[in-house]
């Protein structure tokens, strides 16, 4: 995405990683968490970027409408956010608020874990005899259907992370069979600046993953 936009608005932002990511689209981010732990470490490491006005964090519950907040934002980022919600009806209803965040034409840029994208992956190593990946007890990974389903987003692109996934996922865990992959290894990181470099989209698009970037933009 190559357009300037005004301003930003960061659900679920913890300690604030995702601004130095947006600085160079983004005039102004605003980073919501419900973590008052989050939003103080936020404004500690951010804290030239809050001084100049180019940053604010606030305490803040993505289920709970922010009235400050509302209409206020030419995109809003989630990053692993919904993932973090118990049940899909809380992850509608966050995507709802999201799309009320939004400026009319706005943009959505949400970065989950599909339950889809898990079950391909799975489908795959089970034709090499790996076992199921294991899934974080905590997580709801995301039913893909709730943005087909929502009425004031429409997705716009879609991108997955399938080179990552071939080599880290597939390669690196039947090269080291029987052994266990370790998630810091170095192919790991190698797997991932290559997935960086060649971004699967578009013709790539077939390639499984378990995590998938959607970019929406508000209809109404």
């Amino acid at each position: 995405m190559n357009e300037f936009m005004s301003d930003g608005l960061n659900v679920g932002c913890g300690d604030g990683y995702a601004v130095d990511k947006c600085r160079g689209i983004v005039n102004k981010m605003v980073g919501m968490d419900y973590s008052s732990m989050g939003i103080e470490k936020a404004n500690e490491v951010h804290k030239y970027l809050v001084h100049q006005g180019k940053a604010e964090f606030i305490i803040g519950d993505l289920l709970e409408f922010q009235p400050g907040l509302f209409g206020k934002y030419d995109a809003v980022i989630s990053e692993r956010c919904l993932c973090n919600l118990a049940t899909e009806v809380k992850q509608k209803k966050a995507l709802t608020l999201i799309s009320e965040y939004l400026k009319p034409d706005g943009i959505a840029f949400i970065s989950e874990p599909s339950l889809q994208g898990y079950n391909a992956v799975d489908q795959v190593r089970s034709e090499f005899g790996l076992e199921p990946i294991k899934r974080h007890w905590h997580n709801l990974l995301i039913n893909e259907k709730i943005f087909t389903e929502n009425e004031t987003l429409r997705e716009q692109e879609r991108y997955t992370f399938g080179v990552y996934t071939l080599l880290s996922r597939l390669f690196y865990a039947l090269y080291i069979f029987p052994q266990e992959p370790e998630f810091n290894s170095d192919m790991n990181k190698l797997s991932a600046i290559l997935c960086k470099q060649i971004m699967t989209k578009s013709g790539y698009k077939d390639i499984p993953s378990q995590h998938a970037l959607y970019i929406l933009r508000r209809i109404s």
